[in-house]
């Protein structure tokens, strides 16, 4: 389980509708090996969040490249979305539930999105194994307005694990909770990469959760400027 994402060269710039371009992230190269745990820090504006979307396929470099075990990223936006939904798992900081849907049916939407109403019976099972697994059995009726900060974030992990991805991406994952609740969904993601072994890359800003992470992958400016791990 899991893939080596190869990014070699990476730029990227954005190019704005009436004004100057931005350059983001510049000549970027590193690797994230199969199976891995990975943390992103630096400065804010340095990158970060644009490398882990750009590994997600949410944005195209300028130049160069990303491979996953040493094939490209589809070209077309329907391929792009059926590679997303079936190999890649995001995880934000705020958690994106939709709040009308239960906590049942916010697990079951990349399955809904990909097959329509054609449920598959062992998606439903898989999200009911992992809402236990999290300690949300008790919960799956229930809509996120009921739950706290923490368990729509447990919620929105189960639901980037429902397709059983390769690659899971967090954005500042823990950045809208206190430190014992950051520190808890911590412990769950390293827990379920551990028992599922997908390739995990973290960007975050806190010091406490960096240090808990195999390897530090350190941007500034655009630039990698170090790598600890």
């Amino acid at each position: 389980m899991g893939v080596t994402i190869n990014v070699s060269g990476v730029d990227k710039v954005f190019s704005p509708a009436g004004g100057h371009d931005i350059g983001v992230l510049d000549r970027l190269s590193v690797v994230f090996a199969a199976g891995s745990i990975t943390g992103i820090i630096g400065p804010s504006g340095s990158g970060k969040s644009t490398l882990l979307h750009i590994i997600g396929t949410l944005e195209t470099p300028t130049a160069g490249t990303v491979t996953y075990d040493g094939t490209p990223a589809p070209s077309t936006e329907k391929d792009l979305a059926a590679f997303r939904r079936d190999h890649i798992g995001f995880v934000f900081q705020q958690h994106h539930l939709i709040p009308h849907l239960t906590v049942l049916e916010n697990v079951l939407v990349p399955e809904l999105a990909g097959k329509g109403k054609r449920l598959a019976g062992d998606a439903l099972s898989r999200a009911n194994l992992l809402l236990g697994r999290v300690g949300l059995s008790e919960r799956t009726q229930h809509k996120p307005a009921e739950l706290s900060g923490g368990e729509c974030q447990r919620v929105a992990v189960v639901r980037a694990l429902l397709q059983n991805p390769d690659i899971v991406l967090a954005d500042e994952p823990t950045g809208a909770l206190d430190a014992s609740t950051a520190a808890n969904l911590l412990d769950l993601l390293l827990e379920l990469q551990r028992e599922d072994g997908f390739t995990l890359i973290v960007v975050t800003h806190t010091p406490e959760i960096a240090a808990r992470l195999g390897r530090i992958v350190r941007l500034e400016a655009g630039k990698l400027v170090e790598v600890d791990g």
